[in-house]
């Protein structure tokens, strides 16, 4: 039944394109603040989390894991985060304590993303 629910969720975000509903973002006014005597390849977004360098404060967020197809793209986004220099997380490793088959969904993020910051939850419930 998880597993069922991972997958949904996977074909889900699959089937949204972008001229489908609103991202939310035209809720949000940005405020302008130029600084032209700044170059921008002056600027450093970098930061250090965990330990670890990131490229810039972004998590590629949870969002697969706990169904055999979720595997390929686990391992896609793992490597990109490990190109792009990115955190990435994926859900609760939870299906993979309950059923042994699915701990590769999970691993196979790790793997691609070897020196790289992964972040994980485990549902306690």
């Amino acid at each position: 039944m998880r597993s069922t629910r991972k997958l949904e969720h996977l074909r889900l975000a699959m089937k949204i394109t972008s001229d489908q509903g609103d991202s939310g973002f035209g809720d949000i006014s940005l405020v302008p603040w130029a600084i032209p005597e700044i170059d921008l390849a002056d600027v450093d977004a970098s930061c250090h989390f965990l330990g670890k360098s990131l490229t810039a404060p972004i998590l590629i967020n949870a969002m697969t894991g706990g169904h055999l197809e979720a595997q390929e793209v686990n391992s896609a986004l793992a490597r990109a985060a490990q190109e792009a220099g990115l955190a990435i997380a994926v859900g609760s490793q939870r299906a993979a304590l309950e059923k042994k088959s699915l701990r590769e969904t999970y691993v196979v993020v790790r793997r691609n993303n070897p020196d790289g910051v992964v972040l994980a939850n485990l549902n306690a419930g």
